[in-house]
């Protein structure tokens, strides 16, 4: 998802908007990774519960990027489906973490 963006010199050029929209489209992975690596539920929970917020950050700055016209419409949507199905799929990891703790 973000070569798209980031790879655009219009978005290049901000350098402030690139590097926080590029360390919030990274930021994701890492705490899932590193959430994975603990060892118990509660922790993973947790670390993926930072992922999902990161996901949420990566969402407001497309919605500048679009408003502030760095992407296409179709470049805009495609991106926000990708990280509508993120959010989704983390969103989902972090309920069964938490259910699993519950019960």
């Amino acid at each position: 998802m973000d070569r798209v963006i980031l790879a655009k010199p219009e978005v290049q050029a901000d350098r402030k908007f690139f590097e926080q929209l590029s360390d919030a489209v990274r930021s994701a992975p890492r705490n899932l990774a590193e959430g994975f690596g603990r060892f118990g539920r509660r922790e993973f929970a947790h670390f993926t519960s930072i992922a999902r917020s990161s996901l949420q950050e990566v969402q407001n700055h497309l919605i500048d990027a679009s408003d502030r016209q760095l992407t296409t419409e179709p470049e805009h949507r495609a991106l926000w489906e990708l990280s509508e199905e993120a959010l989704a799929c983390t969103t989902g990891l972090l309920k069964s973490l938490n259910r699993r703790d519950r019960g």
